[in-house]
């Protein structure tokens, strides 16, 4: 088996489980020697962000071992120190007998891929990046990978080099189990969401959709943002919920909602809480730029993101209708399973490597 290292743009300690732990536990899982090592924490971190209490105790702690994964954060003196970084996670993988990994898949750009030669480097984007500094990391980060994996065609063309490289996209999965054995929990609200509430989240059709609709609860988990408007009574902020309980919520919900903004991110975001959704039994109603990129999924109710009137209407005909997951649906779900992505991705990675060698 291989030594694989992730180096990923976000801690096990956080809000949110994102593809990388998924795909680092599960090649673990395959017998494959695994490291995962997230943004470093700096000490200039930890005085600017004292709230960030979890990620600093996990930075603190050193090398963790979850679901068979050496997991750490890299604690430089200053931001952005990339050699000091570098230094220490050298030391720390030499600890754990990965000296030279066969395989690196980056998900956060910043990191100094460049500083492992004998590896096959995986580009592994999420996201758009938002900023000059991580757009110049990306563009730095797809021209010394040996191939590039991005999570949708929108990610893909937003970092694809001028020279020519190997590249795929390989869609987030779901930890089916976690979520299919959840899927006949009693339904406690009508409309249900679990994710983030940041830029993307469309809280003005949130609250047209439960004005229009004023017998149903809508139920909201995540983070709560410092300045959230004034929400309808029938919307029920739950804050954050650890990832253990998320399968949980999800199937207390008879729909499952996606309320995103019309904005490029959202059309570059990959479907993986529509899996999430789906395993867990529940029909979705989705933006349309997401819905048209799945087309097996029959509880499925598609709307026009950034139209008034929209969200509230697929809602409501996803309630009358009765719209329900059907056999198919779960079995498109199973298909994303997070070890199925886990081998596309080694696969592609060996096929690169193949290419270079």
């Amino acid at each position: 088996m291989s030594s694989v290292l992730f180096l990923s743009h976000t801690a096990r300690a956080g809000d949110f489980r994102v593809g990388s732990h998924h795909l680092s536990t599960a090649m673990a899982g395959s017998g494959h020697q695994v490291a995962h090592v997230s943004t470093p924490y700096s000490t200039v971190h930890s005085l600017l962000r004292p709230h960030q209490l979890a990620r600093r105790e996990v930075a603190s702690s050193g090398v963790t071992r979850v679901g068979g994964v050496a997991d750490f954060i890299p604690r430089p003196l200053l931001p952005a120190n990339i050699y000091w970084t570098q230094r220490q996670m050298q030391k720390t993988l030499a600890s754990i007998g990965i000296v030279r990994p066969d395989y690196v898949f980056v998900d956060q750009p910043l990191f100094p891929a460049s500083h492992f030669p004998d590896a096959t480097v995986i580009f592994r984007p999420t996201d758009l990046f938002g900023t000059p500094a991580l757009r110049r990391a990306a563009r730095r980060a797809a021209h010394v990978a040996d191939g590039i994996a991005a999570t949708s065609p929108g990610v893909l063309e937003s970092v694809l080099p001028t020279h020519s490289v190997s590249s795929c996209v390989i869609e987030n999965g779901v930890e089916f189990s976690k979520f299919f054995a959840r899927s006949g929990t009693p339904k406690k609200y009508d409309f249900v969401y679990v994710g983030a509430l940041d830029f993307r989240f469309d809280f003005p059709a949130l609250i047209s959709a439960a004005e229009a609709l004023p017998t149903s609860e809508f139920a909201i988990f995540g983070p709560i943002p410092a300045n959230v408007p004034r929400l309808p009574n029938n919307v029920l902020l739950r804050g954050s919920v650890a990832y253990e309980r998320v399968a949980d919520v999800m199937a207390a919900g008879r729909v499952g909602l996606m309320p995103f903004v019309a904005n490029a991110s959202n059309v570059a975001r990959s479907p993986m809480k529509l899996y999430e959704y789906v395993a867990a039994g529940v029909p979705v109603v989705a933006p349309r730029p997401i819905a048209d990129r799945v087309t097996d999924i029959a509880g499925l109710r598609a709307y026009e993101p950034g139209i008034r009137g929209e969200l509230e209407k697929a809602l409501a005909s996803a309630l009358s209708d009765n719209l329900e997951i059907e056999p198919t649906d779960i079995h498109s779900a199973a298909d994303r399973d997070w070890n199925l992505v886990a081998d596309q991705l080694m696969a592609f990675a060996k096929t690169c490597s193949q290419r270079n060698n």
